[in-house]
């Protein structure tokens, strides 16, 4: 048998093991077996990551009174579905009930997340080398540019600055992490229980980490908190 085979066979058979088990929890769902379904969606989650998945996860997770870890995977599924309007809106009833900021994110940092960091690089070299060509072709050749050009000229050059912006935007994100634990988290000066608090994380708090050291991560909290966090309480939402 020959390895494409292979390989269809081993991703038709992930498929299906993700399928069968997101099938799983929402059957437990339904049924208010909440802690069931929760072990079925992590599974579909294991077998095939889906925004899909992560947002019912969440609803799971949310029934159980786990609201850190249900934000996290709320914010999750936007990321892998940022324009789905009703996780946006699941996700700010949620964090208005923790006490949280609701205001919807920029448009202009969705529209960065539309793309992933890779595509977004891809798109800036090819937009380079087009906007370089219409640019030198011309001149090259000693004809003026005419009006495609001129046109290949100006959209090179809105994609030079689309990719470039995304990329900066998407700059921090993988150090971008959510508070998981259901109570407020005590943040300390060191990375160390005995260590003076220096303020709290709630439940569902976004916090860009700073540092790690053992069992503790340093972050601070979109309301300006700053300090030690237990790892087990704080989940990043990239390279997770």
């Amino acid at each position: 048998m020959k390895i494409q085979h292979i390989l269809i066979l081993l991703l038709s058979s992930v498929a299906a093991m993700a399928s069968e088990a997101f099938q799983q929890g929402i059957t437990a769902y339904e049924d208010a077996e909440y802690s069931a379904a929760s072990s079925a969606f992590e599974q579909a989650l294991e077998a095939n990551e889906s925004a899909a998945a992560h947002h019912n996860q969440a609803l799971a997770l949310y029934q159980q009174g786990k609201p850190g870890q249900a934000a996290w995977h709320l914010e999750r599924a936007l990321l892998l579905e940022p324009m789905n309007e009703s996780y946006h809106y699941k996700l700010g009833a949620l964090r208005q009930q923790l006490g949280l900021n609701t205001a919807p994110p920029k448009w202009y940092a969705i529209a960065s997340r539309t793309v992933s960091q890779p595509g977004w690089i891809i798109l800036l070299s090819i937009a380079c080398w087009l906007t370089l060509a219409a640019l030198w072709l011309p001149s090259a050749s000693g004809y003026r540019a005419n009006l495609p050009i001129k046109a290949v000229r100006a959209i090179g050059l809105l994609a030079l600055l689309a990719a470039g912006t995304a990329l900066y935007l998407n700059r921090h994100l993988p150090s971008t992490g959510i508070v998981l634990s259901d109570t407020p988290a005590t943040l300390h000066a060191a990375p160390a229980a005995a260590a003076p608090q220096t303020g709290i994380a709630r439940p569902g708090e976004r916090g860009q980490q700073i540092d790690q050291h053992g069992d503790y991560i340093q972050i601070q909290t979109e309301g300006g908190a700053r300090g030690w966090i237990r790892a087990q309480d704080y989940r990043l939402l990239l390279n997770a």
